[in-house]
């Protein structure tokens, strides 16, 4: 564990200063496409999303998308879904596809500086001319062929993104597309696809109030993008958690884990069942599943060595019906080294400073094991902000009793779950901690750049500091 922190350490010193999280973008041609995509309704920034009109949304896509030709059908496609794991599963698939030789679009949100790192050709973002060339055409094509017409205003910004993903992906002759859904599965409008296989790495509580309470609910939007006769692969544990008995601070906690084990039984059964009544076979996945040896990965965690297994299952199932060619050696290689912007990030040493974009219980239960296990012994800081409708409480049992000092805050955007309600349901967990953190309430999220700042001057390599609860909060320390 000290060799991997030492080779993190290098890699985190070796980065790039923070560049800003407001994308600056050229005048002219590029700049009106730009304005043409993101002034259209993004649900990303809504407080509510009205899931009623997503769902009436995908006919009309698919018929947008044969006026265009049908450009996915130029590619092959791997389509994930997921309540965690989706993105770090997509972008393993994607460096293990590309050291196999083949030329890889990656598509997923959100962005963390640029708009453009949705496109990613070859694991890097796509030009912004590229983009710009996709919208016109996009654009142009819509406006004279679509049947009823083009109204560009009843359209949303992640509808059109992702025609134009394919669009990117069709002219940079991409083999394979791995393609991440937004939200849910069955309404999310990289539904549209055609895939060669579908990934459901997870299921947990996340945008209940869309997509469901239970999780039965939750695995039947996840579960639908699977599509009749294409293999899916399921990484919803299919037993009771093995930590189901584990020591914990908190009250309830083993009797929990048995109920939540009992549920996700249920979401796998549910998975399951769509599997049988399309036709389409399943290839479960578990911590236990023997078929490859996982390397020592650069981003930590037992989750993320589950998330191994569920891309290293994924591209053996393309490999044994011949869809590719998987060069395992390779491939290996390349999921040990993969890394991801805002997932276990670390930005800063002497001390470490992890960001992460965990936004819902699951993720944090993750996120909070890795800390455990890559710094055992650290005194920990917490920066932590949410948006609305996420599980405050939920999260902050998970990560309160791993921390010596807790900052609660905000961020500055439409969706940001305020300190004080946080701090609400911080105070209904501390009392039951047996070891209670320092917490503070930071009101004000410009102030809370100088107490970072102040801690990454005084820290000593014996700290931690961690930055989580929202992607658009830790997005302005990512490199």
């Amino acid at each position: 564990m000290r060799e991997k922190r030492s080779h993190l350490k290098k890699q985190a010193m070796n980065s790039q200063d923070n560049s800003s999280d407001v994308p600056v973008f050229p005048r002219g041609r590029v700049r009106e496409a730009f304005d043409f995509l993101t002034r259209r309704t993004n649900y990303e920034s809504f407080k509510l999303i009205p899931y009623d009109q997503m769902a009436r949304s995908l006919e009309r896509l698919r018929a947008a998308l044969e006026a265009l030709g049908n450009p996915d059908r130029s590619m092959r496609v791997i389509h994930l879904a997921g309540t965690k794991g989706k993105g770090s599963v997509a972008a393993m698939l994607r460096t293990a596809l590309n050291a196999s030789g083949y030329r890889t679009g990656l598509y997923t949100s959100p962005h963390i500086h640029k708009i453009t790192e949705r496109f990613a050709i070859d694991g890097a973002p796509c030009a912004e001319e590229q983009l710009a060339d996709a919208v016109f055409r996009m654009k142009g094509i819509l406006e004279e062929r679509l049947t009823p017409s083009f109204r560009p205003e009843d359209w949303t910004f992640f509808e059109l993104a992702t025609l134009s993903a394919f669009l990117i992906f069709q002219k940079a002759d991409v083999q394979w597309a791995v393609l991440e859904t937004g939200l849910g599965g069955r309404f999310d409008a990289t539904n549209i696809c055609r895939p060669e296989i579908t990934v459901i790495t997870s299921i947990g509580y996340d945008h209940c109030e869309l997509l469901g309470c239970a999780l039965e609910d939750i695995a039947f939007e996840k579960g639908g993008i699977i599509k009749p006769k294409v293999p899916v692969v399921s990484g919803v544990p299919a037993e009771i958690p093995e930590d189901a008995g584990r020591e914990s601070s908190r009250h309830g906690a083993f009797r929990e884990t048995i109920r939540t084990g009992e549920k996700i039984i249920a979401a796998e059964e549910v998975i399951r069942r769509i599997a049988h009544e399309k036709d389409a076979p399943l290839l479960e996945v578990t911590d236990h599943t023997p078929s490859f040896e996982i390397p020592v990965l650069a981003m930590p965690g037992r989750h993320q060595r589950t998330n191994a297994r569920i891309a290293l299952t994924t591209l053996d199932c393309l490999d044994r019906r011949g869809r590719l060619r998987l060069d395992k050696k390779r491939a290996l290689a390349a999921i040990e080294t993969t890394t991801l912007p805002a997932r276990f990030e670390i930005v800063h040493t002497d001390p470490f400073f992890v960001i992460d974009g965990a936004h819902n219980r699951q993720s944090a239960a993750a996120l909070a094991d890795a800390l455990a296990e890559f710094a055992p012994k650290a005194k920990r800081t917490l920066f932590f902000a949410i948006s609305e409708g996420k599980d405050a409480g939920g999260m902050l049992e998970e990560l309160l009793p791993l921390f010596d000092r807790v900052f609660l805050t905000t961020y500055i955007g439409p969706r940001a779950m305020s300190a004080e309600k946080l701090a609400a349901a911080a105070g209904k967990i501390v009392p039951a901690l047996k070891k209670k953190p320092s917490i503070s309430v930071i009101t004000e999220p410009e102030k809370l750049e100088s107490i970072v700042q102040e801690r990454l001057r005084c820290g000593t390599s014996e700290e931690l500091l961690c930055a989580t609860g929202s992607f658009y909060f830790v997005a302005h320390w990512s490199k």
